[in-house]
């Protein structure tokens, strides 16, 4: 996954401007020259510090590189164990809602059955249910058609 993030650095050159000066040059120059050569010059962003940082319009992305640059340049050992110990927490959760989401027994039974039940309610000629064995299923479908066929 390969995400455009000029606005984002866009977002925290704007918002770094308002960190005081001391904590401003804790960042290396080589992180802002970074933001700097790879934003967005056409987007525009204003950071508004007299209001509270979760009333800002602040991207996650923005607010990963914040984390980012906190733990890596501001944090204390402490504080940068804490954050290790959230994002870890937060990976396995992700992890956890894609193995539910994308685990390929449950989608082939889910796909299976949506088949299944499509099939049966457009008024095809054999019903098709998940319980039967296939040779059961094809009995079923030759004494369909023998149905259909006398009666006509």
């Amino acid at each position: 996954m390969n995400k455009d993030y000029s606005k984002s650095y866009t977002q925290i050159l704007e918002i770094i401007k308002h960190l005081p000066e001391e904590e401003y040059q804790m960042i290396p120059k080589s992180e802002i020259e970074f933001f700097e050569n790879n934003k967005d010059v056409n987007y525009s962003y204003s950071f508004n510090p007299a209001i509270s940082f979760k009333e800002q319009d602040i991207s996650r992305e923005t607010c990963s590189l914040i984390i980012l640059l906190f733990k890596n340049f501001f944090a204390n050992d402490i504080e940068k164990q804490k954050i290790d110990n959230i994002l870890e927490k937060n990976e396995e959760k992700y992890q956890e809602e894609l193995r539910k989401k994308y685990d390929p027994e449950d989608i082939f039974h889910k796909k299976i059955s949506s088949v299944a039940q499509d099939l049966q309610t457009s008024g095809n000629l054999v019903p098709i249910s998940t319980n039967n064995k296939w040779y059961q299923k094809i009995f079923l479908f030759f004494k369909k058609i023998l149905n259909h066929n006398v009666n006509d």
